[in-house]
């Protein structure tokens, strides 16, 4: 029988896995270890989920700093309570392992260890906290999400101590520095990891084959967009995608973390729109504050789905109660125009009011959700699933009729932006004063749907601009 190696100390200094696995305790699959192994001094790893990202961050950093000293690692997640969340992780694989003895300091944010290295976990939703910082290695978790402001104060970090820079997330789209990183960029060593390369040393699987089955039904087939993304590790395509994706981050940038709210603030005016699913489809109901004309928060946000007419029917007026919502505005097609009357019958008092979705008024009411957002004026919670419908939202244009269809790409879910949608329209953020063009033409407006001539006025106006072109 052969002889089995002796670990020196060496060799835990040198090899990242070897430390997992003999001072920390962990068994990493072959993913993971190949992770570990690179040299590279930009590193790119786009995986699926459940891949076993954040153990990969929790040894790097753990290797990192006791085998090295004054060694500084920065760890960086999109919002504080996912940060918070990471180093959780590092701290109890650190804190179950022979380095615990070595710990000088340790909060819910940071570890110092006796040798002077330290590793601290950052939110990423404001450049400030990473100004004038100087580390020797940063590690961004779902660096696909997070605000593309924070990568221009991230680089800095390492420039003096020639530092490294290790990103890692499943995809979103074909846009921002994550996506640089892993297609562009030349300086960048990339990564691209499915289920198939998370196996043991065995070659058992890492994630139960059924388990993944089960998702691939939930995503809606192995063509879905979903299932692309989430486990096979592709980019979105993000032509024609409606919502400018920076705005949408800046506006989820306000969520902190704080404790949300779930009834209505002592002087606050709230209003509450409502998209009706269908029998496959998510209801959603979204409550925004409106006290505030230069800053409109979203508070709440329910997505459902499966449940009956009687239970949509309560969970409205619910949140209608609870905000004392000032107007209630509902999609009123399919199931809406009856639930809305159920609604006015048992709950007369409550301002519940239909709106008709058509070629006129969706482009409409979905511009003016653009509008707001690109203002800066509108406030989101960080919700992964906001996230992904709203990015997911594209528009195209009919090059025979002229007509716009809006709607979630590939089968993604359009309802949150459309009940956000509902929310602003019911603030009458933008009170109607004729009708939206999207381009003139002869003295018509190129609006689906709209008859009204231009003005003689407005024919003027146009050609005073025009003699400024």
């Amino acid at each position: 029988m052969a002889k089995r190696k002796q670990v020196t100390v060496g060799d835990l200094r040198s090899d990242p896995v070897l430390f997992a696995e003999h001072v920390l305790g962990i068994t990493l699959h072959e993913g993971q270890k190949r992770i570990l192994r690179s040299q590279a001094r930009f590193i790119a790893v786009r995986a699926a989920r459940r891949f076993g990202k954040s153990y990969v961050f929790s040894a790097y950093a753990a290797w990192a700093i006791c085998t090295q000293e004054n060694y500084r690692v920065i760890v960086i997640s999109r919002i504080m309570r996912q940060s918070l969340e990471m180093f959780k992780t590092i701290k109890a694989i650190i804190m179950n392992s022979p380095m615990a003895e070595s710990v000088v300091r340790c909060t819910m944010t940071e570890i110092v260890l006796s040798n002077g290295s330290q590793v601290q976990s950052l939110p990423g939703s404001s450049p400030n906290t990473l100004r004038g910082i100087t580390a020797n290695l940063v590690m961004v978790d779902e660096a696909a999400y997070v605000d593309e402001e924070i990568f221009i104060e991230i680089y800095p970090t390492i420039l003096s101590t020639k530092g490294r820079m290790i990103l890692i997330s499943t995809p979103a789209f074909e846009v921002g520095e994550f996506y640089r990183a892993c297609m562009l960029a030349k300086e960048y060593t990339s990564f691209h990891f499915t289920h198939a390369d998370a196996v043991w040393d065995d070659g058992t699987p890492f994630v139960d084959p059924d388990e993944l089955e089960r998702e691939i039904d939930r995503c809606g087939g192995r063509e879905s967009p979903e299932y692309r993304r989430e486990y096979l590790a592709e980019f979105g395509n993000a032509d024609g995608v409606f919502f400018d994706v920076q705005a949408l981050r800046d506006a989820m940038r306000a969520d902190d973390g704080s404790e949300a709210i779930y009834f209505a603030e002592e002087g606050h005016k709230y209003v509450t729109g409502v998209d009706i699913g269908q029998i496959n489809d998510y209801t959603v109901i979204a409550t925004m504050d409106i006290t505030d004309p230069n800053a409109y928060w979203v508070r709440e946000i329910q997505r459902f789905k499966g449940e009956s007419v009687d239970a949509i029917i309560i969970k409205i007026n619910d949140a209608a109660a609870r905000f004392n919502s000032q107007k209630v505005l509902i999609d009123e097609g399919n199931i809406g125009r009856s639930i809305i009357e159920h609604l006015k019958i048992r709950f007369p008092h409550r301002p519940f009011v239909g709106f008709n979705f058509n070629v006129s008024t969706k482009p409409r009411v979905m511009m003016n959700l653009n509008i707001l957002l690109n203002r800066r004026q509108l406030f989101l919670p960080d919700d992964i699933e906001l996230q992904k419908e709203m990015m997911s939202f594209k528009y195209s244009t009919n090059a025979r009729t002229k007509s716009i269809s809006m709607g979630g790409a590939n089968g993604v879910h359009d309802d949150i932006p459309i009940a956000l949608a509902l929310c602003v329209e019911a603030a009458e953020v933008f009170v109607p004063r004729g009708t939206l063009g999207l381009g003139l033409s002869g003295g018509r407006m190129l609006f689906p749907g709209a008859p009204a001539r231009v003005s003689q006025n407005e024919k003027q106006m146009r050609k005073r601009r025009n003699v400024l072109i």
